[in-house]
């Protein structure tokens, strides 16, 4: 079973890097832009894939606890 939980705990942590990863790719873009329409856009996109990862991370916590 070890071997199991050890691919879940991976599985894990990469989803939760990835999550991170994508984030700091709407912060750049954010920065970087001149329009100020474009930086709203990107963070309405930024607070739902917060809520996506938010449900996913549920999704993980029951799945394991």
């Amino acid at each position: 079973m070890e071997v199991v939980e050890d691919k879940e705990v991976k599985n894990d942590v990469l989803c939760i890097k990835l999550h991170s990863l994508g984030n700091e790719f709407y912060g750049t873009a954010v920065s970087q832009s001149p329009r100020m329409d474009l930086g709203a856009m990107y963070n309405k996109m930024l607070m739902d894939v917060q809520l996506y990862a938010e449900d996913g991370a549920n999704l993980m916590i029951k799945k394991n606890g």
